[in-house]
């Protein structure tokens, strides 16, 4: 059995999306490019990271008006994190209108530097 520290499962960065619309809207999907170095969690509780840390997606619901935090989780191999070359990372967030299912999105993403990623993480208060 192998004890985690604490620090290194709640991570601290996060993506909020807010749904600015009337209606309610659904994350069905997410990726990561390139793969193997972050994953999004749909919380901050243990069971969500590591679930982002095994690669399974998650599904969520948005209110009209209110808000989301995806948790940005780095992943680690030989208790090594992986992002310690400087990458850029895409973050792809899909999603749905729940009054039209059928019909799909454009994508939300954000396209950052590892290192700017540990610059934020670094500043967290």
């Amino acid at each position: 059995m192998t004890c985690i520290p604490r620090f290194q499962l709640l991570t601290s960065l996060a993506l909020r999306v807010k749904n600015i619309g009337l209606h309610d809207v659904v994350i069905d999907a997410h990726s990561v490019f390139p793969e193997g170095i972050y994953s999004l969690a749909a919380r901050s509780d243990v069971y969500d990271i590591l679930d982002a840390a095994a690669g399974a997606s998650f599904v969520r619901l948005i209110a009209p008006g209110t808000d989301t935090e995806l948790r940005v989780v780095p992943l680690y191999k030989d208790g090594r994190r992986l992002d310690e070359n400087n990458h850029t990372v895409l973050f792809l967030v899909f999603w749905r209108r729940t009054r039209s299912m059928w019909l799909p999105q454009p994508p939300l993403w954000i396209c950052i530097r590892t290192d700017k990623l540990k610059l934020l993480e670094e500043a967290r208060v």
